[in-house]
């Protein structure tokens, strides 16, 4: 198509290949950002990298000023983090991780170490049985042979 367009200038190009690539805009990635939340079938971690995606575009966006909206850094990463908050599904989770969330001084790796430390209710349980079962059946360890 673009070979045979006549009088194509930069600005047709650009909305061009912006709609070829389906490039958001500023705004309809901060409305995605704010209405985020986890899929049923998604992990609580997959769903943080979503987000912190989701926020990176947003960032880069909002600094290369490609846009008429102004997000300022710090309003975007209190989004972020409320969405993190809100998108959640597990409460326990979400109850594990929220002084952090509350914090903007949190990183994104910070939050992807809290959230993989975080546990589920269900996980939790396992762990402590599991970690109950191994202190119950060990033994003392067989003394080493004289050399």
């Amino acid at each position: 198509m673009l070979e045979i367009k006549r009088g194509l200038t930069l600005n047709t190009l650009s909305t061009v290949l912006k709609g070829h690539y389906k490039v958001d805009s500023t705004t309809d990635l901060y409305h995605q950002l704010i209405n985020i939340s986890q899929e049923p079938r998604e992990s609580s971690l997959n769903f943080v990298f979503r987000a912190i995606e989701l926020k990176e575009k947003l960032l880069w966006k909002a600094t290369n000023g490609d846009t008429d909206e102004q997000y300022s850094n710090d309003t975007i990463r209190r989004k972020f983090l409320r969405s993190i908050e809100t998108g959640l599904l597990s409460d326990s989770v979400k109850f594990q991780i929220l002084p952090y969330l509350s914090d903007v001084r949190t990183s994104d790796e910070g939050l992807i170490e809290l959230k993989k430390e975080a546990k589920s209710p269900r996980v939790q349980e396992l762990h402590t049985a599991a970690t109950k079962d191994a202190l119950q059946s060990k033994t003392k360890p067989a003394p080493y042979p004289d050399s």
